[in-house]
């Protein structure tokens, strides 16, 4: 198992942020979530734990956010591109 975390900061989210490979799969943690808002200013981190669902991935429940709060989040940060992008794989409309 490799690990790794730190505090990161770009210029529109900072937080805690870890990586881990447990047997072959690729794992990202974040934590204290912020998010710059349009006007420049941070946000108060974000509480996760209401956000989460748990899905159960051999005999594991794992927590997970949904794509739909991500949407949101890129929304709330005037990341329009990457909304459409996701609408659109969400809603099917990406040829696939």
């Amino acid at each position: 198992m490799r690990t790794f975390s730190s505090r990161s900061e770009a210029e529109r989210v900072r937080s805690y942020f870890g990586e881990f490979m447990l047997n072959d799969i690729y794992i990202e943690i974040m934590g204290d979530i912020q998010k710059r808002m349009n006007k420049g200013e941070w946000e108060a981190p974000i509480s996760l734990s209401e956000r989460t669902i748990e899905i159960m991935y051999r005999g594991l429940t794992v927590p997970i956010l949904p794509l739909k709060n991500e949407i949101a989040s890129y929304r709330k940060m005037g990341r329009h591109e990457q909304v459409d992008q996701l609408e659109k794989w969400y809603l099917g409309e990406d040829g696939a």
